[in-house]
């Protein structure tokens, strides 16, 4: 379509929007009147859409939305609110990460051994350097 001037792309974008909303409303076995009674539009609108002429765009909208058409024709127009590549990659880039596991250090002890019990020692017995027990 780029070999196309502008004027007869809009020309062959208005008569296949016509041709499909006439077909969609045949599809639905409506007349034009009912259909433009429907979009709220006059009949001699909807019969200028359906030949493919000019008119303005909000009746051709309301006449596409009747027939069930104008969200398919939104479908593949791109979202004027999503995010650009740019902002994807902005936000990421600050948003905060994940808080990660707070990893304890084992503590080792000089001397210990690793078979003995690992019950703690509360530290209310006193015990001189021989091992035996100090009296109060």
């Amino acid at each position: 379509m780029k070999d196309v001037l502008p004027q007869q792309i809009v020309d062959q974008t208005l008569e296949w929007l016509g041709r499909a909303a006439k077909q969609a409303r045949l599809d639905q076995n409506h007349t034009q009147t009912e259909q433009a009674e429907k979009a709220e539009i006059s009949l001699r609108a909807a019969q200028k859409i359906e030949a493919g002429e000019s008119g303005q765009t909000a009746v051709l909208f309301r006449y596409l939305d009747s027939l069930d058409l104008l969200d398919a024709l939104m479908s593949g127009v791109p979202d004027p609110d999503a995010l650009t590549p740019l902002e994807e990659y902005e936000l990421k880039k600050h948003k905060p990460k994940r808080p990660q596991r707070v990893s304890r250090k084992r503590s080792s002890f000089k001397g210990s051994n690793k078979n003995a019990s690992k019950e703690p020692v509360w530290g209310d017995e006193l015990v001189d350097k021989t091992g035996d027990e100090a009296d109060d």
